[in-house]
Protein backbone atom coordinates (compact mmCIF):
# COMPACT_ATOMS: atom_id res chain seq x y z
CA UNK A 1 0.00 0.00 0.00
CA UNK A 2 1.43 3.23 -1.23
CA UNK A 3 2.14 5.57 1.70
CA UNK A 4 0.52 8.03 0.25
CA UNK A 5 -2.79 5.93 -0.35
CA UNK A 6 -5.40 6.76 2.33
CA UNK A 7 -8.41 4.35 0.97
CA UNK A 8 -9.05 3.01 -2.16
CA UNK A 9 -12.86 2.86 -2.67
CA UNK A 10 -15.47 2.13 -5.63
CA UNK A 11 -18.73 3.21 -6.90
CA UNK A 12 -21.19 2.07 -9.45
CA UNK A 13 -24.61 5.12 -10.09
CA UNK A 14 -27.94 3.60 -10.05
CA UNK A 15 -29.65 6.56 -11.27
CA UNK A 16 -28.60 9.87 -13.76
CA UNK A 17 -28.62 12.62 -11.22
CA UNK A 18 -25.59 15.11 -10.34
CA UNK A 19 -23.73 13.06 -7.23
CA UNK A 20 -22.54 15.99 -4.66
CA UNK A 21 -18.41 16.19 -3.51
CA UNK A 22 -17.67 17.83 -0.62
CA UNK A 23 -14.41 18.71 0.64
CA UNK A 24 -12.60 16.48 2.49
CA UNK A 25 -8.81 17.76 2.62
CA UNK A 26 -7.97 15.05 -0.23
CA UNK A 27 -7.13 14.83 -3.85
CA UNK A 28 -8.27 11.27 -5.47
CA UNK A 29 -7.11 9.38 -8.63
CA UNK A 30 -10.37 8.05 -10.31
CA UNK A 31 -11.16 5.86 -12.65
CA UNK A 32 -14.25 6.40 -14.61
CA UNK A 33 -15.77 3.61 -16.54
CA UNK A 34 -19.47 5.22 -18.09
CA UNK A 35 -21.64 2.33 -20.23
CA UNK A 36 -20.70 2.45 -24.02
CA UNK A 37 -17.79 4.62 -23.26
CA UNK A 38 -13.83 4.35 -22.81
CA UNK A 39 -12.80 3.80 -19.37
CA UNK A 40 -10.34 7.18 -18.21
CA UNK A 41 -9.17 8.72 -15.17
CA UNK A 42 -8.67 12.00 -13.66
CA UNK A 43 -7.58 13.84 -10.67
CA UNK A 44 -10.06 15.32 -8.69
CA UNK A 45 -9.24 19.28 -7.19
CA UNK A 46 -8.81 20.22 -3.76
CA UNK A 47 -12.66 21.28 -3.11
CA UNK A 48 -12.90 24.60 -1.34
CA UNK A 49 -16.65 23.99 -1.05
CA UNK A 50 -19.45 21.62 -2.37
CA UNK A 51 -19.73 21.08 -5.56
CA UNK A 52 -22.03 18.96 -7.90
CA UNK A 53 -20.67 16.58 -10.89
CA UNK A 54 -22.68 15.03 -12.67
CA UNK A 55 -22.94 11.01 -13.76
CA UNK A 56 -24.92 9.06 -15.87
CA UNK A 57 -26.61 5.83 -14.51
CA UNK A 58 -24.18 2.88 -14.88
CA UNK A 59 -20.98 4.73 -14.29
CA UNK A 60 -18.68 3.49 -12.28
CA UNK A 61 -15.97 4.72 -10.13
CA UNK A 62 -13.00 3.25 -8.80
CA UNK A 63 -11.09 5.36 -6.41
CA UNK A 64 -7.79 5.79 -4.86
CA UNK A 65 -8.09 8.66 -2.33
CA UNK A 66 -4.30 10.20 -1.52
CA UNK A 67 -3.88 11.81 2.15
CA UNK A 68 -4.14 15.27 2.85
CA UNK A 69 -1.06 17.41 2.24
CA UNK A 70 0.26 14.53 -0.24
CA UNK A 71 2.52 16.30 -3.49
CA UNK A 72 1.26 14.92 -6.56
CA UNK A 73 3.09 15.18 -10.06
CA UNK A 74 -0.21 14.86 -11.62
CA UNK A 75 0.28 15.40 -15.13
CA UNK A 76 2.89 12.77 -14.96
CA UNK A 77 0.60 10.13 -13.40
CA UNK A 78 -2.18 11.10 -15.70
CA UNK A 79 0.01 10.44 -18.57
CA UNK A 80 1.10 6.88 -17.33
CA UNK A 81 -2.47 6.11 -16.29
CA UNK A 82 -4.03 6.86 -20.04
CA UNK A 83 -2.62 3.99 -20.99
CA UNK A 84 -3.12 1.56 -18.13
CA UNK A 85 -6.74 1.62 -18.06
CA UNK A 86 -7.38 -1.69 -17.85
CA UNK A 87 -4.54 -2.33 -15.48
CA UNK A 88 -5.45 -4.05 -12.09
CA UNK A 89 -5.29 -2.09 -9.01
CA UNK A 90 -1.81 -3.64 -7.65
CA UNK A 91 -0.32 -1.70 -10.72
CA UNK A 92 -2.31 1.46 -10.18
CA UNK A 93 -1.05 1.06 -6.62
CA UNK A 94 2.45 0.98 -7.61
CA UNK A 95 1.64 4.06 -10.06
CA UNK A 96 0.72 6.18 -7.07
CA UNK A 97 3.80 5.07 -5.34
CA UNK A 98 6.13 6.48 -8.05
CA UNK A 99 3.98 9.69 -8.62
CA UNK A 100 3.57 11.12 -4.95
CA UNK A 101 5.40 12.33 -1.70
CA UNK A 102 4.72 12.76 1.59
CA UNK A 103 6.67 15.34 3.11
CA UNK A 104 6.98 14.65 7.09
CA UNK A 105 7.04 18.62 8.15
CA UNK A 106 3.26 19.17 6.31
CA UNK A 107 2.16 15.83 7.38
CA UNK A 108 3.35 16.89 10.90
CA UNK A 109 1.90 20.09 10.65
CA UNK A 110 -1.59 19.38 9.20
CA UNK A 111 -2.15 16.75 12.43
CA UNK A 112 -1.47 19.87 14.70
CA UNK A 113 -4.11 21.55 12.92
CA UNK A 114 -6.63 18.85 12.97
CA UNK A 115 -6.03 18.94 16.78
CA UNK A 116 -6.49 22.47 17.12
CA UNK A 117 -3.10 22.96 18.03
CA UNK A 118 -1.39 26.20 16.70
CA UNK A 119 1.66 24.47 15.26
CA UNK A 120 4.23 22.25 15.99
CA UNK A 121 7.09 23.89 17.76
CA UNK A 122 9.67 23.63 14.84
CA UNK A 123 7.49 26.08 12.86
CA UNK A 124 6.04 29.78 13.37
CA UNK A 125 3.17 30.84 12.42
CA UNK A 126 4.53 32.60 9.69
CA UNK A 127 6.58 29.58 8.38
CA UNK A 128 3.78 27.33 8.49
CA UNK A 129 1.34 29.57 6.29
CA UNK A 130 4.43 29.21 3.57
CA UNK A 131 4.94 25.37 3.89
CA UNK A 132 1.70 24.50 3.58
CA UNK A 133 0.93 27.70 0.66
CA UNK A 134 3.61 25.88 -1.15
CA UNK A 135 2.38 22.22 -0.67
CA UNK A 136 -0.89 22.37 -0.57
CA UNK A 137 -2.09 25.34 -2.13
CA UNK A 138 -3.82 26.34 1.10
CA UNK A 139 -3.30 28.50 4.17
CA UNK A 140 -3.69 26.93 7.68
CA UNK A 141 -6.86 28.70 8.15
CA UNK A 142 -8.55 26.34 5.43
CA UNK A 143 -7.26 23.45 7.54
CA UNK A 144 -8.42 24.58 10.88
CA UNK A 145 -11.41 25.04 9.77
CA UNK A 146 -12.22 21.56 7.15
CA UNK A 147 -11.06 19.79 10.21
CA UNK A 148 -13.21 21.69 12.93
CA UNK A 149 -16.62 21.12 10.49
CA UNK A 150 -15.96 17.69 9.55
CA UNK A 151 -15.56 16.81 13.17
CA UNK A 152 -18.71 18.77 14.13
CA UNK A 153 -20.41 17.12 11.11
CA UNK A 154 -19.99 13.78 12.43
CA UNK A 155 -20.72 14.72 16.19
CA UNK A 156 -24.14 15.20 14.80
CA UNK A 157 -24.76 11.74 15.26
CA UNK A 158 -24.99 12.09 18.77
CA UNK A 159 -28.32 13.80 20.60
CA UNK A 160 -26.44 16.99 21.97
CA UNK A 161 -27.95 20.08 21.55
CA UNK A 162 -26.68 22.16 18.45
CA UNK A 163 -25.28 24.94 20.79
CA UNK A 164 -23.39 22.94 22.89
CA UNK A 165 -21.96 21.20 19.85
CA UNK A 166 -21.00 24.31 18.88
CA UNK A 167 -18.72 25.30 21.90
CA UNK A 168 -17.30 21.94 22.33
CA UNK A 169 -16.22 21.73 18.88
CA UNK A 170 -14.60 25.38 19.01
CA UNK A 171 -17.07 27.37 17.45
CA UNK A 172 -18.12 31.12 19.52
CA UNK A 173 -22.03 30.31 19.01
CA UNK A 174 -24.26 27.95 17.04
CA UNK A 175 -24.79 31.03 14.80
CA UNK A 176 -21.23 30.41 13.87
CA UNK A 177 -21.11 26.91 13.42
CA UNK A 178 -24.12 27.51 11.37
CA UNK A 179 -22.09 29.37 9.32
CA UNK A 180 -19.11 27.41 9.24
CA UNK A 181 -21.33 24.41 7.86
CA UNK A 182 -22.96 26.74 5.24
CA UNK A 183 -19.66 28.01 4.12
CA UNK A 184 -18.07 23.72 3.68
CA UNK A 185 -21.31 21.50 3.54
CA UNK A 186 -24.04 24.09 1.87
CA UNK A 187 -26.37 22.90 4.54
CA UNK A 188 -27.21 23.77 8.25
CA UNK A 189 -25.98 20.76 11.40
CA UNK A 190 -29.67 21.39 11.94
CA UNK A 191 -30.69 20.04 8.24
CA UNK A 192 -27.54 17.82 8.12
CA UNK A 193 -28.69 15.75 11.25
CA UNK A 194 -31.67 14.89 9.81
CA UNK A 195 -29.81 14.25 6.02
CA UNK A 196 -28.36 11.07 6.65
CA UNK A 197 -27.10 10.27 2.94
CA UNK A 198 -25.27 13.84 3.07
CA UNK A 199 -23.78 13.24 6.24
CA UNK A 200 -22.68 9.54 5.43
CA UNK A 201 -20.55 11.28 2.54
CA UNK A 202 -19.17 14.18 4.57
CA UNK A 203 -17.78 11.62 7.54
CA UNK A 204 -16.11 9.70 5.05
CA UNK A 205 -12.22 9.09 5.14
CA UNK A 206 -10.80 12.34 4.63
CA UNK A 207 -8.93 15.28 7.04
CA UNK A 208 -9.16 15.85 10.56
Amino acid sequence: MPAALLEAWSHQATQTAPIVIVPDGCRDLIRIAAPGQKPFFIVSPLADSCYYSECQAGTRFDGYRLRPGVSLNEAGLLGIVAHACDADATAILSLIDDFTHMDPRVTEALACLADGKAAPNSLSERSLERLLKHHTGRPPMFWRGLSRARRAAAALDGGDDLAALALLHGYYDQAHMNRAFRRWFATTPAALRINTALRATITQSGYG
